[in-house]
């Protein structure tokens, strides 16, 4: 089953952080370009940054000790 929802409406993004525990398999899109990805393997989360996000969230990692290492570059490819 695949449902809409606009993550930039507050609403719409407690629906997704609602349904997430329950979810095999969650991708996000802006027209052709996937935003995020994430499934029930819990070994992953794919999400699409601007340059100032990713500066954003390394900062953050550094602060509890995660090496920047631990995040890999990958371009998704639709399926």
């Amino acid at each position: 089953m695949g449902i809409g929802i606009d993550v930039r409406d507050e609403d719409g993004f407690g629906v997704l952080a609602d349904l997430s525990p329950y979810t095999i398999c969650a991708e996000g899109w802006s027209g052709d370009r996937l935003v995020f990805g994430a499934d029930d393997s819990g070994a992953s989360l794919w999400l699409w940054l601007t340059p100032r996000q990713e500066a954003d969230l390394l900062a953050r990692l550094a602060v509890r000790g995660i090496p920047r290492t631990a995040l890999a570059e990958a371009l998704p490819v639709r399926r």
